[in-house]
Formats: C-alpha cells, structure tokens, sequence
C-alpha cells in the first residue's frame, strides 16, 4: 500500500481498472480522473465488498496520464443492518474510537471525519486522514483516504476527494429499488 503514496510507482502486473461493480450490482465505484482500483484488491461478495483505489500512475507505472497527488483510498460495502449502523455524526464518531477528530462534516447522506492518529494508517502516510460513511442502496460504504505527509489529501484536497467520489457512486449506482437484496431474493 505506500507504494501508492510514492510519487512514482512500479507495475502491479495486472491493469489496473477504472470501475469495479460490488455487493452483487448495488454499488458501482468509478474513482475521478487519475485514480484507479488495484484489481488485486477487489473482494465482491453477496452483500458486501471491497476496493482499493491509488493514483493510476502508482498502481500501472505508467506516468503518462492524468498527474494527481497520490493518496491510498480504501472502500468497504457491507449489508446495512436495521438499526445496527447509525448514520448520525456523533455516532459515527463515537464507533470510529480511533484518533482525535479534527473536523466532521455532514453533506447530504456523507458524513466525513478528517482524524488524526488511529491504529491503521499506513506507515509512510501522514497521520491525518480521512474517513467517511455513507448509506446506499441497503448497504453501508466506509471510505478511508490516506494521504502522504504534509500533502493537499489529509486537508481540504482529500476532503473534495472523497466528496467526488460519494457523489459518483451515488450517481452510478443503480436506483435503491433496481437492485434486488440477498435477502430479497431469498424470499422470491
């Protein structure tokens, strides 16, 4: 993973890809321009998932594309269970348990938290971070962007960012009633 922090980067062997469907089609992640998903990272179960996004030039080596600041963006899907993930900030931050928070922001059906510290950040990242949660289609997203010391991605850079990307997910993912439950199709 810092190897996605790095401001160049070698070959992974496998293209890396720019757009990867999880949670049986109920999410669709698309990352802006010059981000891609390492397909090594993917994990698509029945309800759930998860990818790992990098700058395209640090996951390919290829430098020739879009330039953008390196960040390492993590996003995990999982079936929303009924009372059991509150949506709430306060909460939010309480669950997170980790780190100081150094700012909370409320947007729509994002709540972002920009933390400082906490057990999982990568070892050449800068210590503050981002971390948000989203609801969609009957699952919860949890997004983490990692950024590199002293870089635009742990401040209002990575901020922007992962506003971007909520708001592409949401615009490319199917309607909440075109996409069938495990549990709803149990049922049938």
């Amino acid at each position: 993973m810092s190897g996605c922090l790095a401001p160049t980067g070698g070959p992974s062997g496998t293209p890396a890809l720019r757009q990867a469907v999880l949670a049986d089609g109920a999410v669709v992640v698309r990352p802006p321009a010059g981000y891609c998903i390492d397909p090594n990272s993917l994990s698509n179960q029945s309800g759930g998932g998860f990818a790992l996004i990098g700058s395209c030039a640090s996951l390919t080596g290829d430098t020739s594309g879009v330039f953008v600041e390196p960040a390492i963006i993590t996003l995990s899907v999982s079936l929303a269970e009924d009372g059991a993930t509150s949506m709430d900030s306060a909460a939010f931050q309480t669950a997170l348990g980790r780190g100081r928070i150094l700012n909370a922001i409320s947007r729509d059906d994002l709540n972002l938290l920009q933390v400082e510290g906490g057990a999982r950040v990568p070892p050449s990242a800068d210590k503050r971070h981002w971390r948000g949660l989203m609801p969609l289609n009957g699952h919860v997203l949890g997004l983490a962007l990692y950024g590199a010391k002293d870089s635009a991605m742990v401040a209002d850079q990575g901020m922007q960012l992962m506003i971007t990307l909520a708001e592409t997910i949401k615009r490319d993912s199917p309607a909440a009633g075109a996409v069938a439950t495990p549990a709803a199709n149990a049922s049938e």
